[in-house]
């Protein structure tokens, strides 16, 4: 039999149902009616899907994830969330996971597990963007429900992962927090001002000022101050500070090197508070205690380039100071504790135009001033007009000659000088007496260097 339309009453008058409806065989024999749509074309079809089900489940055959798909999909939001507590996630970690989770889901409508689309994601993060959501923060967005994603494929809810495609946004086009390194003067400032400074937040003002000295010396970042014990502290002969994993930001316990300066200011504050667990009990929020201190000191938060000076900027300080000391840069993306150099060198190292000056002043002098007095040193002869000439020549040939790398004067073709009436003229009658130094110019330069 067809698919059909059921015949009944509606308040006393005959009529029929606007769905049509159909029946088959289950696996056990069983006949079963289904409601289908409207439309007869698409409700045969679903008829057929549902015979076919039926005859491969009988001979063994099941889809293993039409369970899944039938389940709303904000249980399997809640599975994924145990999963996360299994994983030892912390609780910030998995609350700000669901939270953009579902913040996507809800504004694409999903329901069920076989709806999701890239398209209707990456347009529910076009419109976070313009309701004025930063592009790092829609990046962490799309990190998160794709992760959801991809656990439902792990765990065999889906065949697939539709969301796989998707990329991010090109941050750096819309950068709204970026800090700065502190300077050297700045940094002694700002501890200075920490000492001499009114508790804050719970936090003395010697605290602050210590907490500091070891932000600056180790590069730690505010969870792990805030976590360090002093179990995690060894003050020997190698003194060092033990990060453990469940507080690390790449779940990897981390052994960091103190300096002398700074494993003595610990022994000092540990002499005095013998019976104390943690050192530094920071608040959840940093921002008003260093902003407070950087007031104190004259220093301003954010600069005129709009770049900010917080808690974390003190880390970017380390990377910073490490690198224009002339340490390898290997060896400062694993100080810092990076994956990779590209994360440290990218986000963590803040060179400024005047670092960049004094790299610049070690290259050779190439000005035409310098080239010119060499030309004069090797001797012209001619009248005086072609002498002139040809040095300001030899200076922008000399110039240029660093980029022809295994090149010699000698080597170089010999392009013919125009005359004053701009015919081509003899280029030799210009160099006459010059020895072998030929000063004809390099025609493929068309101006003079700046």
């Amino acid at each position: 039999m067809s698919v059909f339309k059921r015949r009944g009453k509606d308040r006393g008058k005959a009529g029929v149902s606007k769905c049509y409806y159909g029946r088959y065989l289950d696996a056990a024999g069983i006949e079963r009616t289904v409601r289908l749509c409207e439309d007869k074309a698409a409700s045969e079809m679903m008829l057929n899907e549902y015979r076919k089900k039926a005859a491969l489940a009988k001979i063994g055959i099941h889809n293993r994830y039409e369970e899944h798909q039938r389940r709303p999909l904000f249980e399997h939001l809640a599975d994924f969330a145990r999963h996360l507590q299994a994983k030892l996630d912390t609780a910030r970690h998995i609350k700000t996971t669901i939270f953009r989770c579902t913040a996507i889901i809800e504004r694409c409508r999903y329901e069920k597990i076989n709806e999701f689309e890239p398209a209707r994601v990456q347009q529910a993060l076009a419109d976070l963007v313009e309701e004025g959501l930063g592009l790092a923060t829609a990046n962490h967005y799309l990190g998160a429900i794709k992760s959801f994603a991809r656990w439902l494929q792990n765990e065999r809810r889906t065949a697939d992962n539709p969301l796989i495609s998707l990329t991010g946004y090109n941050a750096r086009l819309d950068e709204r927090h970026t800090r700065r390194a502190l300077t050297d003067d700045e940094a002694i400032r700002l501890i200075a001002a920490a000492r001499a400074g009114k508790p804050i937040l719970g936090m003395t003002g010697r605290r602050r000022a210590l907490c500091y000295v070891v932000a600056l010396g180790t590069g730690l970042r505010a969870n792990e101050l805030r976590t360090l014990t002093w179990g995690g502290i060894d003050l020997g002969r190698e003194p060092r500070l033990t990060v453990h994993a469940a507080y690390s930001k790449h779940r990897e316990q981390d052994d960091v090197p103190l300096r002398p300066d700074v494993a003595e200011a610990l022994r000092a504050w540990r002499r005095e508070r013998p019976d104390e667990d943690r050192p530094f009990p920071l608040p959840e929020k940093t921002a008003e205690m260093i902003r407070a201190d950087l007031a104190a000191a004259g220093i301003p938060y954010q600069d005129e380039a709009g770049r900010f000076a917080d808690f974390h900027a003190q880390r970017h300080t380390v990377g910073t100071m490490l690198t224009l000391a002339g340490v390898p840069v290997k060896v400062v993306s694993t100080l810092m504790r990076h994956k990779t150099i590209a994360v440290t060198m990218d986000k963590y190292v803040r060179l400024e135009a005047l670092d960049q000056r004094k790299a610049l002043d070690t290259l050779p002098a190439l000005a035409p001033a310098q080239a010119e007095q060499v030309a004069l040193a090797t001797g012209t002869d001619g009248p005086l007009e072609n002498r002139t000439r040809n040095r300001t020549r030899t200076a922008r040939s000399e110039g240029h000659s660093g980029a022809q790398l295994g090149t010699t004067k000698a080597e170089r073709p010999i392009p013919p000088e125009p005359t004053e009436h701009g015919e081509t003229g003899d280029s030799t009658a210009n160099t006459a007496g010059s020895g072998e130094g030929i000063r004809t110019p390099d025609t493929r330069i068309m101006i003079p260097l700046l």
